[in-house]
């Protein structure tokens, strides 16, 4: 390799270009050589370059082709060494951004249609929350995921007073229902609604412990239409702080009942808290008649029957506490869960149930294994504002 004098002053120098990287030089010496029609310097640092039309690494501004348009995209292009190239495309204002047709994934984002919906990215708790609000005075509602890989069908927790969630399992969909408009319904009192003939609330029991038997449950109106048990081994359970801080009777799906003094003639209506405790292909019956009246869990679902006829029911709502009713008139018997009707018999003949039970129908059999908090029950078919405002009394005190 020839060498030359660092004093002399060369005008230029002509290199041959090259396919492959040349020798590295030894201690103290570096090369400069072409490949490719590129410059690069080669040391026992190892190889820098190319210099001059690809540019190299390190700050400052880049020099691409005169020729190129200002405000268009920036093209890389080469196979050794990139080219800066005008990328023949100016980027304006309303650009859209497209997915690639890939599998959504945890925290994908969620499309929302309407005013009032508000979505913000909790990029901590590893969730997205979506807040709904709702115009003439009802609460804001806020909807969160579980924090978990969303798959079909994942539960969604709602958060806010005033939601309803159905699990419709036939039909692999779940319904959600938000009812907050006009600043929602006032909860109504229990003895505020004329024709109260049972009122039994676990909350007011007293005298016992946690886990003790109750021999008799007092009714709180002044019908005085208790519900008892004398019988040790089939005694139900008072259980303390279950639900929203507040007591429940516990039933245990083998014997446990009791018998009431109410005998309901036409019209009538019944509304309670339960939750069954051993899913919903399990029967029970969690208020029953002597004449095979019944409401209960029955093959998967909560469903009511009049004697002449089965309701087509409504879903299990995945065992949680819910407040459920129904009012029976002659030719009339509707299924309510929450302030949702679920299916009635129109014109249909119903039975009256006979002497009301609570845990079985007083015959032994489909016995209810759950708990319940409070039963409401009148002499009267009582009016769809009362009702909305007896299951949001329920809805307040209970939290569901």
């Amino acid at each position: 390799m020839a060498k030359i004098s660092t004093t002399a002053e060369i005008n230029s120098i002509r290199l041959k270009d090259q396919t492959s990287n040349p020798a590295t030089p030894s201690v103290g010496y570096s090369a400069l050589y072409s490949k490719y029609g590129e410059l690069y310097l080669i040391s026992l640092s190892g190889v820098e370059g190319p210099f001059g039309t690809g540019g190299a690494g390190g700050t400052g501004d880049v020099v691409g082709p005169a020729s190129a348009t200002n405000g268009n995209v920036v093209l890389f292009d080469g196979t050794s060494g990139k080219l800066i190239k005008d990328g023949g495309a100016p980027l304006t204002a309303g650009h859209t951004i497209l997915d690639e047709g890939t599998p959504l994934t945890q925290r994908a984002n969620l499309n929302f249609i309407g005013s009032g919906v508000t979505v913000t990215d909790d990029a901590g708790n590893n969730r997205t929350v979506v807040t709904i609000t709702t115009s003439g005075g009802g609460g804001g509602h806020t909807i969160q995921d579980e924090g978990v890989s969303l798959t079909q069908r994942t539960k969604l927790n709602f958060v806010g007073t005033g939601v309803t969630v159905i699990d419709d399992s036939s039909n692999d969909a779940t319904k959600v229902t938000i009812t907050a408009s006009g600043g929602g319904t006032s909860p109504i009192q229990p003895d505020s609604i004329s024709g109260l003939v049972m009122w039994l609330k676990a909350d007011a029991i007293v005298g016992l412990s946690d886990s003790d038997p109750i021999t008799t449950w007092e009714d709180s109106s002044s019908a005085n239409n208790d519900a008892s048990q004398s019988t040790a081994n089939k005694k139900p359970l008072y259980k303390t702080s279950v639900i929203n801080g507040l007591p429940v009777v516990r039933f245990d799906g083998t014997d446990d009942s009791f018998s009431t003094t109410w005998v309901p003639s036409h019209p009538f209506t019944i509304f309670f808290v339960a939750k069954s405790n051993s899913g919903y292909n399990t029967r029970g019956r969690a208020i029953a008649g002597t004449n095979n009246w019944f409401i209960g869990p029955y093959d998967t679902k909560w469903d009511y029957f009049n004697v002449t006829n089965l309701t087509p029911g409504a879903p299990g709502v995945s065992c949680s506490y819910i407040a459920i009713g129904i009012i029976q008139e002659a030719s009339r018997s509707d299924l309510f869960i929450f302030d949702i009707p679920f299916g009635g018999h129109g014109t249909q003949t119903a039975t009256v149930p006979g002497t009301v039970y609570i845990g079985e129908s007083g015959g032994g059999g489909e016995c209810f294994n759950g708990d319940i908090a409070e039963i409401i029950g009148y002499s009267t078919s009582i009016s769809n504002a009362d009702r909305l405002g007896l299951v949001a009394y329920l809805r307040n005190k209970y939290g569901i």
